[in-house]
């Protein structure tokens, strides 16, 4: 059997080698404005408190399609992070 080469599902190019390599990778998924890549923007910007960034991203990746943006949303929404509480708009993106 001839051994195969796993590759991005995304991109269809080997998976990175190194961390700088994953995040040049990132960055080219994010200017082509995937969802799933945008998503991670907000995840970082989660993880560093900037919740109103993380909720720009959010709403972008979600816009874009990303269901997971969309429950995430819906979480912010209800907990008023980065955004005024709204249980209307919670609701709407986990329905």
């Amino acid at each position: 059997l001839q051994k195969t080469e796993q590759k991005c599902p995304f991109c269809r190019t080997p998976y990175p080698n190194d961390d700088a390599e994953a995040e040049r990778m990132l960055k080219k998924r994010e200017v082509a404005n995937d969802p799933f890549a945008i998503r991670g923007v907000a995840g970082r910007c989660w993880k560093e408190g900037n919740f109103s960034d993380c909720f720009k991203y959010m709403n972008q990746a979600a816009k874009g399609g990303d269901m997971e943006a969309h429950d995430q949303l819906g979480h912010m929404y209800l907990e008023g992070e980065g955004v005024e509480e709204d249980m209307k708009k919670a609701i709407y993106h986990w329905e």
